[in-house]
């Protein structure tokens, strides 16, 4: 069977703000329709490195390549083109309009619309078929007519979703996406995030023990900036110093 071609590949990552070094050598890679965690205690350095691989932050040294194309030094949008999605901030979301419209937004750019938006919505067939679809994909099409300012905390993170996927994207980050959800919420964003498409490649970054082993397959942990483990759930609930350094367990 021929091996995958990695569809993120992050190589000797590093990041110094001023005299300090918020991550040191992160390397990772993951394979088309990988689901992989990035887990580690607060202060590890996992947002940081979300921020490098999306372009927010600058790279010190280092390589991040999307389906084998350097990203490194390319704009946010760049990377958005070359398949590397990202879950959007709530600010970001048109509180006024709908669910569907906010979704119709993306979707007239994947489709080549986007210069006709402002014509009336009924009038954009192929993207508002998209949008539609995706939302009955996700298990939001109920929520399609309500505008975005009725819609609870936990629906607008599934909102971000729907969002970054409609951009078609090859790989998906996820910066911590249950983070301040009550449990109703929580256990509604797992479910969505396993209807996501078999094919797409997802990295997720979560602070919930039960979220993150419920949903990835690989796991990349670390600890002050480095990785001190990475692979299978099963390796690294078994290893040692992640149970030591993360779960607050001695190793003995």
């Amino acid at each position: 069977m021929a091996e995958r071609v990695p569809v993120l590949e992050i190589e000797g990552l590093t990041k110094t703000f001023g005299g300090l070094k918020a991550v040191d050598g992160f390397t990772m890679s993951v394979a088309p329709g990988e689901r992989h965690g990035i887990l580690g205690p607060n202060g590890a350095g996992k947002t940081t490195v979300y921020n490098l691989v999306c372009g927010v932050y600058d790279v010190t040294t280092g390589v991040v390549k999307v389906k084998g194309c350097d990203v490194t030094r390319t704009s946010i949008h760049k990377r958005s083109q070359l398949g590397l999605g990202r879950t959007f901030q709530i600010t970001n979301l048109f509180q006024e309009m709908t669910v569907l419209e906010n979704v119709l937004l993306a979707t007239t750019m994947a489709t080549g619309e986007s210069r006709s938006y402002f014509r009336l919505v009924r009038s954009l067939s192929k993207a508002t078929e998209k949008a539609e679809q995706e939302l009955v994909d996700l298990g939001l099409a109920d929520l399609a007519s309500i505008p975005v300012s009725e819609l609870s905390y936990g629906q607008q993170r599934q909102l971000e979703v729907a969002l970054a996927l409609a951009l078609e994207p090859a790989v998906l980050m996820l910066d911590e996406p249950t983070a301040g959800l009550s449990q109703a919420e929580t256990n509604a964003m797992v479910q969505l995030i396993h209807r996501l498409p078999s094919n797409l490649a997802m990295v997720m970054i979560e602070h919930d023990l039960d979220v993150i082993f419920g949903v990835v397959e690989q796991m990349t942990v670390m600890h002050r900036g480095k990785v001190i483990c990475s692979g299978s759930c099963d390796l690294v609930r078994q290893d040692p110093t992640v149970s030591e350094v993360y779960l607050g367990q001695s190793s003995s």
